[in-house]
């Protein structure tokens, strides 16, 4: 993703999600940000919050926060599938996943 699709999405995002945000003190696209480093990387609460000049129990709250908002706009981002084509891809991306997650529990020796 280019920082200009990323820079699109997270103004969206902040649109979008700006009214849904309650506490005012941390701005909303700080919120966003945070949430979307955490979603994407490794990284625990507590070095995301460092790197966002947040507590642990802030960041929690705002992480619970977002993705409650995110899942309330989930109609308008997931869509199922409805030519043959999007269910090709779909059959495809979900074996992958299914191959991923498998991995990971086998690293994780969960199976």
């Amino acid at each position: 993703m280019s920082l200009l699709n990323l820079q699109m999405l997270i103004q969206e995002l902040c649109q979008l999600l700006a009214p849904k945000l309650t506490e005012r003190v941390i701005p909303v696209e700080k919120k966003v940000l945070a949430t979307l480093w955490l979603l994407d990387t490794p990284e625990c609460f507590r070095s995301v919050g460092d790197r966002f000049d947040m507590s642990k129990s802030t960041l929690h709250k705002v992480f619970l926060e977002t993705c409650t908002a995110l899942a309330d706009y989930r109609c308008e981002f997931i869509k199922m599938p409805e030519t043959v084509t999007e269910m090709q891809v779909r059959l495809q991306t979900t074996d992958l996943l299914a191959l991923y997650l498998y991995t990971c529990m086998l690293n994780l020796r969960l199976l």
